[in-house]
């Protein structure tokens, strides 16, 4: 783990020297034989399935610090708020400290591995995510998650408007993977 985290610590270093204001999120899961280790920076996020999705660690964002401060009520309204946006840590970037959330996940604790960018995850819930899940199963997942993001417009009526975007569309970057257990 040490060794991991002192590789990634210097990568994020090079690539601070090299990408003047450049930097990204960054989400890692290295699965060995009994154990999922899942690294995460920013707000790309992991998720485990079994029989319901979970997600593992927390958005590094000011948006998701005021949920863990119920000032925002509910996870899917997060994507809503004019903080959505602001990362605390990044992979890259002088702005932001490089400060990696690290999971360890038995391997018998789920069917399916998941990692995806904000550009999903800020456009659809973690119940539409399940819903494609169910409905196209792991072959299907991942040309489905991105087609159900791509262009989708989400719109708000009920936040106050000066705390919160009205609307929010799936334009940003659209990554995602899924890992069957067992499987290559």
């Amino acid at each position: 783990y040490e060794d991991f985290m002192s590789s990634l610590s210097y990568f994020d270093k090079c690539v601070r020297e090299k990408s003047g204001k450049g930097g990204t999120t960054l989400s890692i899961a290295i699965v060995t034989n009994n154990d999922t280790i899942c690294f995460n920076v920013g707000d790309s996020r992991i998720y485990t399935f079994s029989n319901h999705l979970t997600q593992i660690g927390t958005d590094q964002s000011i948006a998701w610090g005021l949920y863990e401060k119920r000032k925002i009520k509910f996870k899917e309204d997060i994507i809503f708020s004019k903080e959505k946006n602001l990362i605390t840590s990044s992979f890259g970037n002088p702005k932001y400290r490089f400060s990696p959330i690290c999971k360890i996940i038995p391997n018998r604790k789920y069917k399916y591995l998941i990692l995806m960018s904000d550009g999903i995850t800020d456009i659809i819930t973690d119940d539409e995510i399940e819903d494609i899940i169910y409905e196209y199963g792991y072959k299907g997942f991942v040309e489905n998650v991105i087609q159900a993001a791509m262009g989708k417009t989400k719109v708000q009526d009920y936040l106050d408007e000066n705390e919160y975007y009205e609307s929010v569309t799936g334009n940003d970057n659209l990554s995602a993977i899924i890992l069957r257990k067992g499987k290559t």
